[in-house]
């Protein structure tokens, strides 16, 4: 009789381990799918921000720039940066602790259009809850080339006379957003660095 009892016991206590053993990998399961899809949607919220922010920049084209004036760059990219910023902003699991990068670029080493090394580009660290340039590190303007370009373009970087909207030469501009991003639960703490990109034409002006 206490035999049969105590492997009853057994059984349920074996079952008990089956069924907590389960749970938890179920729950693991559920978690990485939540986080997954935590994670794409905020991809989709970053690639409507890049997507803004070259819009933004084709509007903006060269700001009116004249040849003998300035070609800092900086003036219109801050006005991109804080569009794609704002929309950015948005995004549940953002790490609000990190700066995040945004990147305006001239693409033409990649055929698609993604940045690369050799592209001038002016880099901007943002401050994720003012949407500001951060002063630390401070912007960087790289790659001096004079392709393509009106004037020697001895600062580096994108500058606005890179930046030619004369019709049908319209010169291509880039922006990429990298960010960190957590997962929002406990059981699968993913924590990752993304980057999106968007490229359209400058638009176009007519002599």
């Amino acid at each position: 009789m206490r035999s049969r009892r105590s492997g009853r016991q057994a059984a349920r206590g074996q079952a008990m381990v089956e069924t907590s053993i389960v749970v938890v990998f179920l729950l693991l399961i559920l978690s990485g799918a939540y986080a997954v899809s935590a994670y794409a949607n905020d991809q989709n919220t970053a690639v409507a921000a890049v997507r803004s922010g070259a819009r933004y920049a084709a509007e903006l084209g060269n700001t009116g720039w004249q040849p003998g004036g300035s070609v800092n760059p900086t003036s219109a990219d801050e006005q991109v940066v804080s569009e794609v910023c704002n929309i950015a902003n948005t995004m549940p699991n953002l790490v609000p602790t990190t700066n995040f990068t945004v990147t305006v670029y001239r693409p033409q080493a990649n055929v698609n259009g993604s940045l690369a090394t050799t592209d001038l580009q002016d880099i901007y660290s943002v401050v994720p809850s003012t949407c500001a340039v951060a002063g630390s590190p401070a912007p960087q303007y790289l790659n001096t080339s004079t392709t393509g370009c009106v004037e020697s373009n001895d600062t580096g970087g994108y500058t606005r006379d890179c930046r030619i909207q004369q019709h049908p030469n319209e010169a291509h501009l880039g922006v990429k957003l990298t960010y960190a991003y957590k997962a929002p639960t406990p059981l699968f703490p993913l924590t990752l660095t993304a980057s999106v990109y968007a490229v359209t034409a400058l638009s176009p002006e007519f002599s």
